[in-house]
């Protein structure tokens, strides 16, 4: 039962480090699929231990034209999400693959 349990959970293990490996290939190679990482630009040295609650949301496109100064931040990864089309459903079907958000952000 235990080798059945452990092999189960090294094959999927597996399956998903080459997922992850090949997003280019799986989640950026057509339209209908994508693949993003949000981040969230943070003080060095903050006075407070969480965040003021007041977050804004920028696009990258936002980031590179918004003429915000970013010099006295830390860069965080806050969370990732994949959408992949679902290849034995109808064309109106896709599957959430590779959410994750940190705890202090969701």
């Amino acid at each position: 039962m235990y080798l059945t349990v452990w092999g189960g959970h090294l094959a999927k293990a597996m399956e998903q480090q080459q997922d992850v490996r090949n997003i280019p290939r799986i989640y950026m190679s057509s339209e209908d699929t994508g693949f993003w990482v949000a981040e969230a630009y943070e003080p060095l040295f903050s006075t407070s231990a969480s965040t003021s609650g007041k977050l804004t949301v920028v696009s990258e496109a936002g980031l590179k034209t918004g003429g915000l100064d970013l010099n006295h931040c830390r860069r965080t990864l806050v969370g990732t999400v994949a959408v992949l089309k679902s290849k034995l459903q109808p064309d109106d079907v896709a599957w959430i693959r590779r959410l994750s958000v940190r705890s202090k952000y969701r």
